[in-house]
């Protein structure tokens, strides 16, 4: 979103026969330099390097990292594009408008008004109008929706990026969410 911090990391390779010190590496996002390290990286040897920045407006953002010369110029940077979406689509899926009642006042306190998240609301996941791709993040507030978690498009939605934020009730037991270990095996309940 506008205004919300990103992590960029950078990995660099030293191919070349001598370390390499003190060199100025950046980021330039839409012609503007937004940070600045001075690095070194041994020769033959990858170090990471982590950039903070934010964006206050949505859109296509053009970004480039680039390294001060060196014998090899050719890659000494890297280009590529920031996409901050204007909006973020929210599928809320719980059995009662009252049962997600904190949802829609805690993205409604978040949210400047319809401005970021759109948020919208089922009462199953096999709800013929749940298009999964469609949604950034879904919020599942019952354990009684999970049955359905073995679906592949499930799977699918996750693997493509997607997040599912589960919320247990409040009398809730472990065993009620045993159906997620399927699309995680390492998930602790």
């Amino acid at each position: 979103l506008p205004n919300h911090e990103i992590n960029l990391e950078v990995s660099l390779n030293n191919t070349g026969k001598s370390d390499k010190e003190n060199i100025l590496l950046q980021l330039i996002i839409d012609d503007m330099t937004v940070g600045q390290q001075l690095v070194s990286v041994p020769k033959e040897n990858k170090q990471q390097y982590l950039f903070k920045t934010g964006l206050t407006t949505s859109g296509i953002h053009r970004a480039m990292i680039e390294l001060d010369a060196d014998n090899r110029e050719q890659d000494n940077r890297y280009f590529f594009n920031l996409y901050i979406p204007s909006k973020r689509n929210i599928a809320v899926i719980s059995n009662s408008q009252e049962e997600s009642y904190y949802i829609h006042a805690s993205i409604g306190a978040l949210n400047k008004p319809g401005e970021s998240l759109v948020m919208s609301e089922y009462i199953s996941l096999d709800d013929p109008n749940l298009k999964l791709g469609n949604h950034d993040a879904i919020f599942i507030l019952s354990h009684t929706m999970l049955s359905s978690v073995r679906d592949s498009k499930i799977e699918e939605y996750l693997y493509n990026g997607g997040h599912i934020i589960i919320l247990p009730e409040l009398n809730s037991i472990t065993e009620f969410y045993s159906n997620i270990k399927v699309l995680e095996p390492d998930i602790g309940a």
